[in-house]
């Protein structure tokens, strides 16, 4: 779609039940009260009978889930961009959560790369903040994607909210490096699958171990053992002990990963 010179993207959702369609328009205007460089923008809508259309910021690019299954050893072999993507999204994490929202579906999918015409990483957005809402220390849902959902986001007696979503950005890191996920399934059954996941994920709060450890050895690489000890910060099993967006972010910038801070 353009106007005026300027192109914008338009996402046509299907109108289903009162309620549905209010939650819709909850995150219509949460998107648009969002102002970051690091979060796509929605700038309004319009609607008809059957359908919203959302107007948001058209970007250039793709998913880094995409831009993972083209190029699987991209980051483990270019560590500056590693770094720069990873901060990226903390930035916009670290805005949401100064305003008490969580995302509760941080995964590659929705994590935006902005890429200029020889495919080069220039940008980073967050995208698709449907889950999203605003939270407390109350906050009880169950909400996400199985294999990047938090093991409290299983138990209904525990709070979830920003501390699921480091969980989800240590997740996205470990895709990013290791081009796969910890939890796996041979179940046939999609939904089969996802039980099976969902299983393994809760079990870790019986663990007697503090934080999950999904590499079976550490790199003998200081790059490669660097991007490592980030994925194992967020993953304490007790949400209360995992770092802040903010806190990994000045964490980043203030070690020798401080090339993340230049646009590569």
């Amino acid at each position: 779609m353009q106007y005026q010179g300027e192109y914008y993207a338009v996402k046509k959702v299907r109108k289903e039940t009162p309620a549905e369609d209010a939650n819709i328009l909850k995150e219509i205007d949460r998107g648009m009260r969002l102002d970051s460089k690091y979060v796509r923008k929605v700038f309004g809508y319009y609607e008809d009978d059957e359908h919203f259309f959302i107007v948001m910021e058209y970007l250039k690019g793709m998913d880094l889930c995409d831009f993972i299954r083209k190029n699987p050893v991209f980051f483990m072999k270019n560590p500056i961009f590693f770094w720069f993507v990873l901060v990226s999204i903390l930035h916009g994490l670290a805005y949401l959560h100064s305003r008490m929202i969580a995302h509760f579906d941080l995964k590659p999918e929705n994590v935006f790369l902005l890429l200029d015409d020889e495919e080069n990483i220039i940008g980073v957005k967050l995208i698709d903040l449907g889950l999203s809402m605003e939270v407390n220390e109350t906050t009880k849902e169950f909400r996400g994607t199985d294999h990047y959902m938090s093991p409290e986001s299983f138990h209904l007696c525990l709070p979830t909210g920003l501390p699921a979503d480091i969980w989800s950005f240590g997740m996205t890191a470990y895709a990013m490096l290791m081009a796969s996920l910890p939890f796996s399934s041979k179940k046939k059954s999609k939904k089969c699958a996802q039980s099976k996941v969902y299983e393994k994920i809760e079990s870790l709060l019986n663990s007697k171990k503090g934080v999950f450890n999904p590499f079976l050895e550490f790199s003998k690489d200081p790059s490669i053992r660097d991007m490592q000890s980030i994925i194992l910060s967020c993953f304490a099993i007790n949400p209360e002990k995992r770092p802040t967006a903010k806190q990994l972010l000045n964490y980043i910038l203030s070690t020798d990963s401080s090339n993340a801070q230049i646009n590569p």
